[in-house]
């Protein structure tokens, strides 16, 4: 099973393209809005996550649909809908300006392209060292297996396979089976 191309929106400014991060700055491509700007629509801090209401945001629609389509009184007051699309909006272009303006400063000298690329070589490095210590143990699908069903019931999306997880993910991932590697060295 193939995954699906995504394509990230770029921005030139110059000659410099910059690469995009997130689709929806709102939610982090999460559904869930969060962030300092939350503090203009909403008044103290919440404990329930407010779900994405961007027209534009795919993870949020997907949040909103399993918000509605759910029965659970539980469930339901686990997020609050109330933030409208057009405080999402505000919120979505708060946050990508502040990002825009905060990339170009950091790299004034060099094109941001790089930066990127530097986080792709990054995350097949952890990937390789992942398989590395895995063949070295013999194998770890069973321990890979767990990590997939736990990010995937807590970013509610449906990785394919451990090499889809997120870097943070896959670090993590990489400190564990790294830890397994010395403790069978301890033997």
């Amino acid at each position: 099973m193939k995954l699906q191309a995504v394509k990230i929106e770029r921005v030139t400014d110059g000659d410099r393209v910059i690469q995009l991060p997130f689709k929806c700055f709102a939610c982090h491509d999460g559904g869930l809005v969060g962030g300092k700007f939350l503090a203009e629509f909403v008044e103290g801090e919440s404990d329930i996550p407010f779900i994405c209401n961007r027209d534009e945001c795919e993870a949020g629609k997907l949040r909103r649909s399993a918000w509605s389509a759910n029965t659970d009184r539980d469930y339901q007051n686990a997020f609050d809908v109330r933030l409208d699309r057009y405080n999402c909006n505000d919120i979505y272009n708060w946050e990508k300006d502040i990002f825009l303006k905060d990339i170009i400063k950091r790299n004034q000298n060099k094109p941001v392209i790089i930066e990127f690329s530097e986080a792709v070589e990054r995350r097949q490095t952890i990937i390789a060292r992942i398989k590395t210590v895995a063949t070295a143990l013999g194998g770890l699908q069973e321990n890979f297996d767990k990590a997939v069903k736990f990010y995937s019931n807590q970013d509610s999306t449906d990785y394919p396979s451990w090499e889809a997880l997120s870097n943070a993910a896959l670090e993590v991932l990489l400190k564990k089976v790294e830890q397994k590697l010395s403790e069978s060295d301890d033997f």
